[in-house]
Order: structure tokens, then C-alpha cells, then sequence
């Protein structure tokens, strides 16, 4: 009774001190809550009046605390943040490290006479910086992410993988150390032989456990448990490595422990371990830092004052100073260097570890750890000075010496790999790459504006910004003025500060008004307040809103500028300082306020001219927000000139045949919709603009628009004479010729000399076409830089080249209607579109499921591809199929190897546009239909009977949308089944149904307008008018909580009654389904009746618990309950198990489920925003967005709920260029409003 009253005391004592203190230190004294811990630990052993602790309690404690310390350093080590920064991380960590434990070591030596052992463990602890220290006081002040919390983090690591191959050393000293304090060199090879083999037998061990224990226990215990006893798992595994690894092999606990976190590191189970174990970890780290308190003789301060400052001087003066100076000698600035300075002056845990692992082993005393907490105490606290002083020691640095001074103007390692800012004026500078500005920066560049961009690593660069060739990057922070100078803010015309964080933005516009005062700013404010910040700035336009929407924003800067896109053109070429930048830098290192200083120096510098006209900023409306005290005022951008540079050696566009009040390309949406399909499957095209007699016929607009719009390396190989009414023929730029189509059909082609007013457009074109096929053969291009003229043939044979790689599209012209052009137009099919020996051979398994080739030749066994089933009302069931190999002929037998049926081939037809041809036969690469085929459908593989091969599948989506349809009258009820057979048959991702309980016949497709398409052919093909009812959302139900819940039926009307009792348990049963456990135990429910209890469950789950929908993902565990010997039945049973599940009803927590759509939506660009917008009003999440050339392709997850009526808004909001598709992902929880509306439409109350 007394222990357990001992630990709860010690328990409630240490955590309710260590509380109190932590909040105080942190609150008032502005110091890491640890420092708060440790002094709980004093005032413990101070005051007599508290209650009573037990040390040694408190010692166990600790010990667990140590262990899920370093199983928690384990667990978060990672490699990555070592290799960004390798080289100046470990010969900087390694160096100081040796200095600080060497400074150390001598003066416990020289200057106390300790001993050699003792020395050594003081000097190793004295080298040790604490990690909770350093990553908080990173994260306080923004640094983790940028080049200096970086090194500082790779630092960490070095250290502390040092200190964990200190702690496998560390036993060794004890071992062979002598009662002098001499090491017997023999003594140390074998205790270290020991060692090593115990650490290499460990090791070995955990790579083991890793790859096939570890998995094998989490998995089942993640499976079968609950999260608290995963966790228990996780700390039972964590401790019994770390005392084993001590027990077994030699190697201390603490090392174990830190073995442990690694190698859970590796397994998939991290993420949730380190998630679990992260609140025990803390707590028992507390008790540790308490019990480091204990250990604390306050005696220390008063009887050896010098030996804690001296501890304090090496700590704070030695080490960080050295640390500092070896990051300048590494090549780094001197920001990092003084950051880094202040991050390695203290002491952190692994001082306290490797004390209290000395004091175990007998090597170190109390005494040592009272001078080493005292020292981490004052350390600690002092840190936040260290970091507050930081900017002074840099301006007294920075005027003593130029050696400071060439630290202080370097760019990091990291920056370097990026590149270099370019001089522009008249730009934008951007303070911050975030989601929204990686959306603005290609309309910006669109429009030939100029940005400089902040990023704070290389990591953080969006993918495809190097490739823009009007922005410059530079690394680091916008805050800081050398980098404000280095993006040339004093000649921006504007700066846009997007950072949701107030402080942020406002640190970021100290520093741009202390170099430009008039500078015009946009700036972000998620909340109304924040943008009160801003109100006495009259150059300052807030934009409040919680998300910019990056086309208003890049719309806004466009505005700005009041200039066409081509207008604002780079300026200067050289990516240095001017010479008057570098002197004002300089000069003013040494100023106190350092952008000021800047500023001074430069007033009477005369920037280069940049040329803009008088343009205002846009009124900003703020639109819900309310501002009575202040308004936002307009900006005016000032004038400036601008010099542009003539460039004479770049060709001139040719405008003179281009409409000048066209500005919008005419590529048909169709036309988009099936070019990005083509660009998806790598399928090689040539382009005919037909109509060229219609009104409004252009030509040279059409080439155009296919490389504005669709991104495509079109060259004309034609050009029309005359356009509309004047249509005659055209002109063959290969053959440099006028054709003309003669006839009523225009049969007969007549080739002329070129009409003289369009022999300088043919030439032009000409040499276009000819460089153009040049960049595909390098003989064609050294005739054409020969001034030779290629032979056509050549020509040809490069255009086709281009043409098959999918790297160039030509482009014909011509009117089909009229047959003018479609001769020459089917030349160019054969010419230049691969024929079927060009593509790589189709893929496909045998029947032993070996990978077979089957190659474009008649000589191979015949094998094809069934790709459609239409239904013709003259000949019945047409499949068409695609001859991949081999021949067949009319009235043979062929093998339908995906079912595995023998099908006649019957009739052969080649199908034209109006007409069709019966044939006898069918070659390598012809596209036919086949009359007879009986079981064959799309997808199915045919090929000769005695050569099985299954070619590459097609895989078909499951429908996500279903609708009620009943025949209009009698008449159609026959007629309405057999068209949806038939239809069936042709579409796979069509399917028919019929309602169980409704007898509704149920039609099911990939979307709204799928289905509308099939009544449309019902009406038109078959003649069958039918009703539709309106689309239904397949909803779910399933439970969020456990509990155990009675179903009691007793029913007594006279005679035999009925009585059914039962106890059951519902848990979730996430992704499982339904399933039922018998735990009954001692026959409370009879064998006979628990099959009964569980058809009761099955049927009642299928009419819900609150609206009437299936319930999905339900453990039902029946573990008591009761019976009558005579009233008990089946049926009572089950009536008892459906109240049950209702009463589960009301304790489960039960919600709705929807369908989650996986939504993919491919719009053009410049609708990107209006996508985003409209995904976001239907309650979607953006999941991710790709560019794909011109079109931009964005997923999203939207509830089917949502998407009825998407395809008609998609078309109308992107003008019909926009498509999607979308198949069924999984199921969410519904909102609580619409669960209301859900159960009050279903009428359940």
C-alpha cells in the first residue's frame, strides 16, 4: 500500500510542478518549457513542505523517458536532411564537436584534476545540443525551411548520430578503465571486439525483425486491436529492445532504444506509431527532465561559481563561436553562420543521458551532472538572447573586417543551384511561390511580364518555373533587405506580398518601404483585421479573401500595366548588382537600420529609365467586409520610361493575311476535344480545313489558331486560292504548283503555274514547310543551309518522320462537299500517317500466359481485335474488328479466345460512309465487320484455332449513375427489353437491371448525358418511347461508435407466445463489410437460434437504421441474451435482432454515406479558375491539376450528389471546350444538413 501510494504521489507531484513551472517558464521567462521541468525538479527537492517524492520511482520513470526520447530520435531521424547539406554538416559538426569535447576535457583535466574517464564523459556532454531547443526556436521564428534551418537540422543529426556512437564507447571506458585512471590497451581491443560484434549481432537482429517480424505483430495488432493497444504494442517493442539490446549484446539501452525507432522507421506502420506514442513520449520525458532537477545540487552555485561559468563560457562563447566560424570557412553566409552560432549554445537531453549513463556506469558523479544541469539551466535560458543579439553581432562583424563583410554579401549553396535573379525594371517581385501564384506566373508570362520570385529552398521551386523565361528566382527571404536590393525593388512597378500570414507580409513590407517608400503593393488578408494593419499605407491595395483566385490576381497585375502583353519586354541582360548597388550595400553593412542605410546611398543614384504609360491599379473591392473607420485606397503606379531593344535578327510575324479584328482562334471545341485524346494516346495526325467555299473561310487564321490554341507544330502544305465564293483550287507547296479540280465532282485535277499576286505568300510558306521538315533530317538541312533545292521525295519522306513521332501535323485544305482538295488530301494519308507495318507489334499471352508478339504480317497466324457491335436492322449483329496479323476468309471458323468459343465467320463486309462492300477476305491491318459472330462483344480477342493468344484487354469502368425507365405503352414492354439487350451488347459500360423489390427496370451508364443518349437511340433506332425517372444516389449507412445494445420481443396474445432476447455489440467495421461474431457463451442463446439472429441482422441492415439505406461495415458480436423454453422460435429471434440493430440506431452514432466521384476535368487554361470555382460550389475537394500543353487537366473528388446536370454547366461555363470524366472512388460521410434533408425526404422520423 505505501508503494502504490509512493507512485501516485511521485506521479501527481512530478506532473502537476513540472506543469506549472513549464507554463511559467514559457509564459513569462520566454524559455523552452524544459527549463520549467528541471526547475519542478529543484523546487521538489528544495521544499520539504511538498509531497513526498520517491527518487527511485521517479529514476524508473526517467529511465522509460530516456528510452522514448531516443526511440522517438529513431523514429524522425532521416537520412534526406543529412544529404542536402553533407558537406558542411558533418566537417562542421564533426570539428566542433572535437574542439568543444577537447576545450572541455582540458580544463576538467588541467584545471579540477579529474580523472581521464571522467574528463572525457564531461568534455563529450559539453558537445551536445539540445534538439527540442533548436527545432522550436526554428520553428519560432520561420527558419526550418529556409538554407540556415537546414544546415542547422543536418547538424543535429551529425551530432546526434556522434552521441549515439559515444553511448557504444561509453561502456568500453568503464570496462577497462583503472583504478588509476590508465586504459590497458589490450583490455580496450577486446572490450571493444566485444562491442562491436554484440552491436553487429544487434543490428543484424533489428534488419531482421524489420523485414519480418515488425509487419507481422503490427499488422495483426492494427487489425485486430484497438489504438491503444497498438500503442502498448509499439512501447512494449520499444522497451524490451532497449533493456535486451543492454542484457544480451552489450549495448546500452538508450542506443537500443534509438535502433528501435529506426528501424520502426522503415516499416509502414511509422506515421501511426510515432502519432500514438508521441503524447506517451512527451509525458514521460517530463518526468525525465524532472528527475534531472533532482540531480541538481543548487550547493554547485555557491561552491564552485567558476566551474559553471566556465561550463556556461565553452558552451556559449567556444562552441559558438567556433561553429560559426567553420560554416563561413565551409563557403556559407554569415546569416548562417550566426544562426547556427546561436542554435549549438546550450546544453539539451543527450548532455543529460550521457551524464546519467556515466553515473551508471561509475564513471561520472552526482556532482558532474549538478554542474551539467546547472549549466544546460542557464544555457537554455540565455538561447533566446542569443538569437535576439543576432543582428547586432552582425552589424559590429560586418564594420570590422572584410572578411565579414564578403560572408555577409554570399548566397547560400542552396541558392546557387538555382537561378540567378536577371536585372529587369519595371517589373513585378513576388514575395512568396505559393499554389495560387504557380497558377498567375504562366499568365504573367503569357503576357511578357517580368516577376522576380521568392522561394524559400530549392525543394519548394513548383515544377516547370525554371522553364519560364520572363522569371527570376532568389532563394530566401523576401524580409531580408540585401535580397529586396537583389530583386531591384526600387525599380519595380509592383509588389505583390500573397502570404496568408499578417506577419509575414508585414516583415516583408518593412523591408520593401525601407528601400522604396511609393513602391505600389498588393497584399493578402484572410481576415477583415488583418487588414487594418495596412491602413495608413496609401500605396497598399488588400485583397480579403481567404483564397485568391489566381486569374483575378494575374487579371489585376495585367490591369496594372495598362499595356498590351508583348509591351513590357527585359531590359537589361546582366543577372549582377550595378556597381552603385554594390557600394550601397557595402557602405551601409555597418548601419543599424539596414535598409535605410541602403536607401540613403542610393537616393542620389540615377536608376536606368524604364518607359511605361500613366496607369492606374483597379479599384479593389472588398466585397462583405465592413471598414467604417478607413477606405482602400487607389494606386497609381508612376511613370516611367522604357528603352526596347532592337532585335533585327528575329524573323517578323506576317500578319497581312490575318483579319485584324480576329483575335480569338476558331478551333472548334469538337475539333479540341478529340486533338487532347489523340495527344493522350501518342496518335499521329494530319489536319484538313474544310470549307474553304463557306462564308468567313480563312486559312492562315485556322494554321494559327492550331498553334495558339492547341499547342501543335502545324505547317501548311497547302494554301487555298481564293477563300469563300471565290474557292478555286489550291497551291501545292512541295511541288510549288497550282491544282485545280475540274468537273462536276471536281474528277479531274489540273495542275498550273501559281498565280503571280500569290507567289511571295507560296514562296514564304515554302521555306516554312522546308525548315520545318529540316529539323527531322540532318542531309535535308545541310542541302537547305547549301542553298540546294531538296528533291521532293526527301521532303516527304522528313515530313512523314515528324508526322509518325507525333512532332508535326500538316495541314491540308480544300471543300469535301464540292471535291475540291479530298484527291490530294488522301495522297497525304498515304504520304505521311503511318502505315500498319510502322507501329510496334501488339502485345499479348498465350495460353500458358507467356508474353507473346504478334507482328503487322500476313505470314503470322491470324489474330484481331473485336473493337464495336452495332446492330443493323438489314443484316443483323456487325462486329467490327481490327486484323492485327494473319489473314481469314469468309465461311472459315476462328477461336474467340477471351471466352473460349469457336466462331463462324460468316460474311465479310468493308464498310464505307453510305455504302458496303462484301469481301472474301481480310489482310494485316484492315478494319472489317463480321456477319455470324454469335458470342463475341467489344473487347474479345480472336485468332486462329490451333495459335491461342489473348491480345491487350480493354477495361471498362463500372456505371456510376442509374434511372428508373418504364415503356409509355403495352405495346413498347416487349420492345423496350429486346432494344436493351441489343444495346447491352454494343456499349460494355451500359448495363441493365431490374429492381428486386420495385421490379423497376433499372438502366445504368457512365453519366447524365450517356443516358440520355440511349433513350435518344430507344426513340430513334428502336422506337420505343419510354419515361424516365430522375436520377438516384446509391446512399449507404454504417456506424461511427461501439456499443452493446438489446433486442427483447415477447409477444403473448394467448396460447403459445413468442420471446426473443439478445445482447449485441455493433463496431465499426471499416472496409470489411458485414460481419457477424457468436461469442455466446454457456448457452444463454441456443445453436439452433443463432443463424436465426443472424438472418435477422442481414435483413434489417438492408432497410437501414435512419433512412432507409443499406448499412455497410458493421461487426455484430452476439455475446448474451436469453430464451423460453417453450415461446422461443426462429422468428422471434430475428424480430429481437432487428431491435437490436434499431436500438444501435440511437447509441452508434449512425451517418449517411454518399459516393465520392473521382472526378478528371480537362478545360483549356484560361478556364482553370471558373473549373476550380464551380468544383468547389458542388462541395469537391481539388485533389491535384497537370498541364497537359495548352489545356489544363484537374482532378477532384465530388459527391454524386453534385455532379447531376455538370456536363450541360462544364459546356456552357468553357464554351464548349471543356470535358470530363468521372468513375466511383469511395464512400464519406454526408454533412449534417443534408443528412436532415436526406432522412425528412425518406419520410423517417
Amino acid at each position: 500500500m505505501h508503494d502504490q501510494f509512493s507512485i501516485i504521489t511521485t506521479l501527481v507531484t512530478g506532473f502537476g510542478l513540472a506543469l506549472v513551472f513549464g507554463w511559467l517558464a514559457e509564459r513569462f521567462l520566454k524559455t523552452p518549457a524544459l527549463v520549467g521541468y528541471i526547475i519542478a525538479g529543484v523546487a521538489v527537492s528544495l521544499f520539504p513542505l511538498l509531497p513526498n517524492v520517491d527518487q527511485g520511482v521517479t529514476q524508473q520513470f526517467a529511465e522509460i523517458g530516456v528510452i522514448l526520447l531516443m526511440f522517438g530520435v529513431g523514429l524522425h531521424f532521416s537520412v534526406a536532411d543529412l544529404v542536402k547539406v553533407k558537406g558542411v554538416a558533418v566537417t562542421g559538426a564533426l570539428l566542433q564537436m572535437t574542439i568543444s569535447a577537447s576545450a572541455g576535457t582540458a580544463v576538467a583535466l588541467l584545471a579540477w584534476s579529474w580523472s581521464l574517464p571522467l574528463a572525457i564523459v564531461f568534455g563529450m556532454t559539453l558537445s551536445c545540443a539540445s534538439t527540442v531547443v533548436v527545432m522550436k526556436a526554428l520553428e519560432l521564428r520561420r527558419l526550418t525551411s529556409g538554407p540556415s534551418g537546414q544546415v542547422a537540422i543536418g547538424w543535429l543529426v551529425v551530432q546526434d548520430l556522434v552521441t549515439v556512437f559515444i553511448m557504444v564507447c561509453l561502456p568500453i571506458v568503464a570496462q577497462v578503465t583503472q583504478g588509476d585512471g590508465v586504459m590497458d590497451p589490450r583490455a580496450i581491443v577486446v572490450s571493444l571486439s566485444k562491442t562491436m560484434l554484440g552491436l553487429v549481432i544487434f543490428v543484424a537482429g533489428m534488419l531482421i525483425v524489420r523485414r519480418r517480424v515488425f509487419p507481422w505483430i503490427l499488422q495483426r495488432v492494427a487489425i485486430a486491436g484497438s489504438r491503444e493497444l497498438f500503442t502498448l504494442c509499439v512501447l512494449a517493442i520499444a522497451i524490451g529492445i532497449a533493456y535486451g539490446a543492454g542484457a544480451i549484446f552489450n549495448v546500452s539501452f538508450a542506443l537500443g532504444a534509438f535502433f528501435a525507432g529506426m528501424v520502426m522507421r522503415e516499416s509502414s506502420f511509422a506515421h501511426r506509431a510515432a502519432k500514438n506514442c508521441l503524447p506517451l513520449q512527451d509525458a514521460f520525458a517530463v518526468l525525465f527532465f524532472v528527475s534531472v532537477g533532482l540531480m541538481l545540487d543548487l550547493k554547485v552555485f555557491v561552491e564552485e561559481p567558476l566551474a559553471v561559468i566556465s561550463v556556461v563560457l565553452i558552451i556559449m562563447v567556444i562552441t559558438s563561436t567556433v561553429s560559426a566560424f567553420l560554416v563561413m570557412a565551409l563557403g556559407w553566409p554569415l546569416d548562417t553562420a550566426l544562426v547556427l552560432g546561436a542554435c549549438v549554445s546550450q546544453l539539451g537531453e543527450f548532455s543529460f543521458i550521457l551524464c546519467a549513463q556515466g553515473i551508471a556506469l561509475g564513471i561520472a558523479s552526482e556532482r558532474t551532472m549538478s554542474l551539467i544541469v546547472a549549466a544546460s539551466i542557464l544555457t537554455i535560458a540565455l538561447n533566446p538572447l542569443m538569437f535576439a543579439t543576432i543582428p547586432r553581432v552582425r552589424h559590429f562583424l560586418v564594420g570590422r573586417g572584410k572578411f565579414f563583410r564578403k560572408a555577409a554579401m554570399r548566397d547560400s549553396p542552396l541558392t546557387s543551384k538555382v537561378s540567378a535573379p536577371v536585372s529587369v525594371k519595371g517589373h513585378v517581385v513576388i514575395a512568396e511561390v505559393g499554389e495560387v501564384i504557380a497558377n498567375v506566373l504562366p499568365k504573367l508570362e503569357a503576357s511578357s511580364i517580368n516577376t522576380v520570385c521568392f522561394v524559400p529552398n530549392e525543394e519548394s521551386i513548383p515544377e516547370g518555373m525554371n522553364e519560364l523565361k520572363h522569371c527570376s528566382l532568389i532563394v530566401g527571404d523576401p524580409s531580408d533587405p540585401i535580397l529586396m536590393v537583389k530583386a531591384h525593388v526600387m525599380s519595380a512597378s509592383l509588389v505583390v506580398l500573397p502570404s496568408a500570414d499578417p506577419m509575414v507580409n508585414q516583415h516583408i513590407l518593412t523591408a520593401v518601404r525601407g528601400l522604396k517608400e511609393d513602391v505600389p503593393v498588393i497584399v493578402r488578408a484572410v481576415h477583415p483585421e488583418d487588414a487594418e494593419h495596412y491602413q495608413n499605407d496609401k500605396h497598399v491595395t488588400v485583397i480579403c479573401d481567404v483564397s485568391i483566385a489566381s486569374t483575378t490576381l494575374s487579371n489585376m497585375i495585367n490591369e496594372a500595366y495598362g499595356l498590351p502583353p508583348a509591351a513590357v519586354k527585359s531590359d537589361v541582360e546582366d543577372d549582377e548588382l550595378t556597381p552603385e548597388e554594390q557600394r550601397a550595400i557595402e557602405d551601409a553593412k555597418h548601419e543599424p537600420d539596414l535598409a535605410e542605410a541602403i536607401r540613403a546611398k542610393l537616393h542620389h543614384v540615377k536608376l536606368p529609365d524604364v518607359h511605361m504609360p500613366s496607369v492606374k491599379m483597379p479599384d479593389i473591392n472588398l466585397p462583405k467586409v465592413k471598414m467604417p473607420k478607413w477606405h482602400m485606397p487607389k494606386i497609381s503606379l508612376p511613370e516611367v520610361s522604357i528603352r526596347f531593344k532592337k532585335k533585327d535578327d528575329e524573323p517578323k510575324a506576317d500578319t497581312k493575311d490575318v483579319p485584324k479584328d480576329v483575335t480569338t482562334p476558331k478551333v472548334e471545341p469538337q475539333t479540341e476535344t478529340v486533338w487532347r485524346q489523340a495527344t493522350t494516346y501518342g496518335v499521329p495526325r494530319i489536319v484538313f480545313s474544310n470549307k474553304m467555299d463557306a462564308t468567313g473561310a480563312d486559312f492562315i487564321m485556322s494554321l494559327n489558331s492550331l498553334n495558339s490554341r492547341l499547342g501543335a507544330n502545324a505547317v501548311a502544305l497547302q494554301l487555298p486560292i481564293g477563300a469563300e465564293d471565290t474557292f478555286e483550287g489550291v497551291i501545292d507547296l512541295l511541288k510549288m504548283k497550282a491544282i485545280y479540280f475540274d468537273g462536276a465532282e471536281g474528277i479531274d485535277v489540273i495542275e498550273k503555274e501559281i498565280p503571280a499576286e500569290y507567289v511571295d505568300q507560296a514562296e514564304e510558306y515554302h521555306q516554312t514547310l522546308l525548315e520545318a521538315a529540316a529539323s527531322f533530317d540532318d542531309d535535308l538541312m545541310m542541302q537547305i543551309l547549301e542553298g540546294e533545292e531538296p528533291a521532293i521525295e526527301d521532303v516527304k519522306a522528313a515530313i512523314r518522320k515528324g508526322t509518325i513521332a507525333v512532332e508535326l501535323f500538316p495541314v491540308l485544305c480544300g471543300s469535301a462537299y464540292k471535291d475540291k482538295g479530298v484527291q490530294p488530301m488522301l495522297d497525304a494519308v498515304v504520304d505521311y500517317l503511318p502505315a500498319p507495318t510502322d507501329i510496334p507489334a501488339i502485345k499479348g499471352v498465350d495460353i500458358d500466359g507467356n508474353e507473346v508478339d504478334r507482328h503487322a504480317s500476313d505470314e503470322e497466324p491470324f489474330s484481331a481485335l473485336a473493337f464495336k457491335v452495332m446492330t443493323d436492322p438489314f443484316v443483323g449483329k456487325l462486329t467490327f474488328f481490327r486484323v492485327y496479323s494473319g489473314t481469314a476468309t469468309a465461311g472459315s471458323y476462328v477461336l474467340n479466345s477471351t471466352k473460349d468459343k469457336k466462331e463462324r465467320l460468316g460474311r465479310i463486309l468493308l464498310m464505307h460512309a453510305n455504302t458496303r462492300k462484301e469481301i472474301d477476305e481480310v489482310y494485316a491491318g484492315d478494319i472489317a465487320a463480321a456477319v455470324g459472330f454469335k458470342n463475341t462483344t467489344t473487347g474479345d480477342t480472336l485468332c486462329a484455332e490451333n495459335d491461342f493468344v489473348i491480345l491487350e484487354k480493354m477495361e471498362f469502368p463500372e456505371p456510376v449513375i442509374e434511372l428508373a425507365i418504364e415503356p409509355k405503352t403495352k405495346a413498347d414492354q416487349n420492345k423496350l427489353g429486346e432494344a436493351l439487350v441489343k444495346l447491352a451488347e454494343e456499349d460494355p459500360t451500359f448495363r441493365t437491371s431490374t429492381n428486386p423489390e420495385t421490379g423497376d427496370t433499372i438502366i445504368a451508364g457512365m453519366g447524365e448525358l450517356h443516358l440520355d443518349v440511349i433513350v435518344d437511340r430507344l426513340k430513334r433506332e428502336f422506337h420505343v418511347e419510354a419515361n424516365v425517372g430522375a436520377p438516384q444516389v446509391a446512399y449507404r449507412e454504417t456506424i461511427t461508435q461501439a456499443a452493446e445494445c438489446e433486442g427483447k420481443y415477447i409477444k403473448q396474445s394467448g396460447g403459445r407466445g413468442q420471446y426473443g432476447h439478445v445482447w449485441i455489440k455493433f463496431e465499426p467495421n471499416e472496409g470489411k463489410g458485414f460481419e457477424f461474431v457468436d461469442a455466446v457463451v454457456g448457452g444463454s442463446v441456443p445453436r439452433e437460434y443463432i443463424g436465426s439472429v443472424k438472418v435477422g441482422l442481414e435483413d434489417a441492415l438492408e432497410t437501414g437504421m435512419i433512412a432507409g439505406y443499406p448499412v455497410l461495415d458493421v461487426k455484430a458480436t452476439l455475446f448474451d441474451g436469453s430464451y423460453h423454453d417453450v415461446d422461443s422460435s426462429e422468428m422471434a429471434y430475428k424480430v429481437a435482432a432487428s431491435m437490436a440493430l434499431k436500438a444501435a440506431g440511437k447509441k452508434c452514432a449512425p451517418v449517411i454515406l454518399e459516393p465520392i466521384m473521382k472526378v478528371e476535368v480537362t478545360a483549356p487554361s484560361e478556364y482553370l479558375g471558373s473549373v476550380m470555382g464551380d468544383i468547389s460550389s458542388r462541395r469537391g475537394m481539388i485533389d491535384g491539376q497537370e498541364e497537359r500543353g495548352n489545356a489544363v487537366m484537374v482532378e477532384a473528388s465530388v459527391p454524386l450528389a453534385e455532379m447531376f446536370g455538370y456536363a450541360t454547366d462544364l459546356r456552357s461555363f468553357t464554351q464548349g471546350r471543356g470535358n470530363y470524366t468521372m468513375q466511383f472512388d469511395r464512400y464519406e460521410p454526408v454533412p449534417k444538413s443534408i443528412k436532415e434533408e436526406i432522412i425528412k425526404k425518406n419520410g423517417v422520423k
